[in-house]
């Protein structure tokens, strides 16, 4: 190709408009593009491709929504480190477990490549990359579970049953222990006050916005499962996707205050069992936090956005 064909997907049938786009990227030589026109997000087209055929292609938005979005696909000519962390974690869930061992955020701050996710934890990039390959061969179940391919519908039910169960179970734990450690040792460490403070405040957040996912943003994801021609639902999806996606932001950034607040979770000398339990405690919920924001913010709402053009087709 000398020129860049635009491929304009609302016109194409329904029925062939997906094998239509693989179609096209795989008619591609390395190093020739494409445009997609389309009205609404293609991410995930990207990760499927990157998920079946690997670091092979990039994505570079032109026009980025709300109504119409034009995306330029390119086929690499080889195949340079210049995928995100983001993009890793959610073409393959078994390395973003690696991610969260490295303490590298994978949602929200996820966009930045290997290179400089190794730099911020610091390790070097062959230490990361040697990770995840080993992480290929890890078989647990949650390392299996292939999410890109679950349906809108199968995604919030594991949301709901296994993040939000936990995160619900553990609050009034977490709270607990950071009061009481904040009783005994307050007066010999300073930062404990503002860290109970910011605790709860936290918490407190996070219980209103899980409240606002089950019972605004999950069912009227489920509405248009059931019903894609609902025009209104779409708007509320739409609207509600954008701000939890903001709440998910603040959260990483409190997550990253809390390991300023704690430096990083290193016990004082005289920290005692229940201190150490806290901090224990606390970097599980941060983990188990990140990966339960990627699944939202990186597979579940992108889905959702295309859920009633899918639906249609």
């Amino acid at each position: 190709m000398n020129t860049i064909t635009t491929l304009d997907v609302p016109a194409l049938p329904p029925a062939i408009r997906h094998q239509t786009l693989i179609q096209t990227f795989e008619a591609l030589l390395p190093g020739e593009s494409f445009i997609i026109h389309n009205d609404h997000d293609p991410r995930p087209l990207y990760y499927e491709l990157l998920s079946k055929k690997g670091n092979i292609l990039t994505f570079e938005y032109l026009q980025n929504g709300p109504d119409i979005w034009r995306v330029v696909v390119k086929k690499r000519i080889q195949s340079p480190d210049q995928i995100t962390v983001a993009d890793i974690a959610a073409a393959d869930y078994r390395k973003a477990e690696v991610f969260g061992k490295y303490g590298i955020d994978f949602c929200c701050g996820g966009n930045i490549t290997l290179k400089e996710a190794a730099a911020q934890a610091g390790i070097t990039t062959e230490t990361l990359v040697t990770a995840l390959e080993a992480a290929t061969k890890n078989t647990s179940f949650h390392s299996e579970k292939n999410f890109i391919d679950q349906t809108a519908d199968k995604l919030i039910d594991y949301i709901v049953s296994t993040h939000h169960r936990y995160v619900k179970e553990n609050i009034p734990v977490i709270e607990q222990l950071v009061t009481k450690v904040a009783k005994v040792h307050r007066a010999e460490q300073a930062g404990l006050q503002q860290l109970e403070t910011a605790t709860r405040s936290f918490l407190k957040d996070l219980q209103l916005h899980l409240h606002k996912e089950e019972h605004i943003l999950f069912p009227a994801i489920l509405q248009l499962t059931k019903d894609p021609h609902d025009v209104s639902r779409r708007g509320l999806v739409l609207s509600a996707v954008k701000l939890m996606r903001a709440e998910h932001e603040s959260s990483g950034e409190e997550l990253h205050a809390f390991r300023q607040l704690t430096n990083n979770y290193t016990l004082p000398e005289s920290a005692c069992n229940t201190y150490a339990f806290l901090f224990n405690k606390m970097k599980e919920f941060e983990a188990d936090l990140l990966i339960h924001i990627h699944l939202e913010n990186n597979i579940l709402f992108p889905k959702a956005v295309q859920l009633k053009q899918q639906l249609s087709q």
